[in-house]
């Protein structure tokens, strides 16, 4: 019962932003526990928020080890590798997330920002129509599609996506900053 009191707290202490003092508790959880996994995850978040990337991975991997099949460590990985600009081996922590529970958004979400970085637009549009399969009417997915679709030369479709985008959030800065320059680019 004590180790959860603690977790409960580090936890707290982590969603109000005292990410270090959540470390200490999550610390503590830890020498108590060794192997409670989510502690292990909240742990690397918290790294991860104090931009310590490095120990935020550790962090990830310590749980991804104890428990193979908890797929939110390896989309929390997945995200710090992206930090560090290591794309390839976030896309290896996402396709690991993918064949444990295929379809996740968060998954596709993420990996089609991994492919973007590394130029596979055509990759990322695949990714991108997961997520709207998969629920995701977002603004954010639309303003990715119209991105790739216009530097795929498909002009029409990538300002058709992003008035989607505005149609769902109409102050969407990045939208509104997207549209702009696909008209001045293709009034060029």
């Amino acid at each position: 019962m004590r180790v959860g009191w603690i977790y409960d707290q580090a936890y707290s202490l982590a969603l109000s932003g005292k990410y270090r003092e959540s470390l200490a508790r999550f610390d503590e959880v830890l020498r108590l526990e060794p192997t409670y996994v989510h502690a292990w995850n909240q742990k690397g978040l918290c790294y991860y928020f104090l931009k310590d990337y490095t120990l935020a991975i550790k962090s990830f991997k310590k749980a991804s080890a104890l428990c193979p099949t908890y797929v939110e460590s390896l989309i929390n990985a997945g995200c710090t590798l992206q930090r560090l600009d290591l794309f390839d081996d976030a896309l290896q922590s996402f396709d690991d997330a993918e064949a444990i529970q295929p379809g996740l958004y968060e998954t596709h979400n993420n990996r089609a920002v991994s492919l973007i970085a590394l130029g596979d637009f055509t990759g990322a549009l695949t990714c991108l129509d997961h997520c709207i399969l998969a629920g995701g009417l977002k603004p954010s997915i639309y303003c990715l599609r119209g991105l790739c679709l216009v530097v795929l030369e498909r002009i029409s479709e990538g300002v058709q996506d992003l008035e989607i985008a505005l149609r769902l959030d109409p102050l969407n800065r990045h939208a509104v900053m997207l549209q702009r320059a696909f008209y001045a680019y293709t009034s060029m």
